[in-house]
């Protein structure tokens, strides 16, 4: 009999043991993986730390604006200011045109009025008051 209860406790020592192990086993592998996946994320992050650091650098010493295109807007600018400065011209231009044709039938209706006031005069219709009709 005290061999089968030795054999007995050996039995349920050793299946206790054999849990415990077990036990251990998985809890040391979910330590590792815990490791790993810290592992990867510490390395993840500093590849990414890396590469931004490189992206930082490279936007640091780039120009704020693509040049090309700054001087296309320049471009732009000045051809504006050039059709501004056409276009003054022109006005000014059409101006005289203007002006002279109108100093041109100013002095035509002059010829009228005064010889419209010479034959007033000349009939006496003249109003006293002195209000002659002038042209500037």
């Amino acid at each position: 009999m005290a061999v089968e209860v030795v054999g007995k406790l050996a039995r349920v020592t050793a299946v206790i043991v054999a849990q415990a192990l077990t036990t251990q086993k998985l809890v040391s592998d979910q330590v590792k993986a815990v490791h790993d996946v810290t592992s990867s994320m510490i390395e993840g992050t500093s590849v990414l730390l890396r590469d931004q650091a490189a992206q930082v650098e490279e936007q640091a010493t780039s120009p704020g604006v693509d040049l090309p295109s700054l001087q296309r807007a320049w471009d732009h600018v000045f051809s504006a200011l050039d059709q501004i400065d056409t276009y003054k011209l022109r006005a000014l231009e059409a101006m005289n045109v203007t002006v002279n044709q109108l100093t041109d039938q100013v002095a035509r209706s002059r010829s009228h009025v005064e010889r419209l006031h010479d034959a007033e005069s000349r009939q006496g219709q003249l109003p006293s008051s002195g209000s002659a009709l002038q042209l500037p």
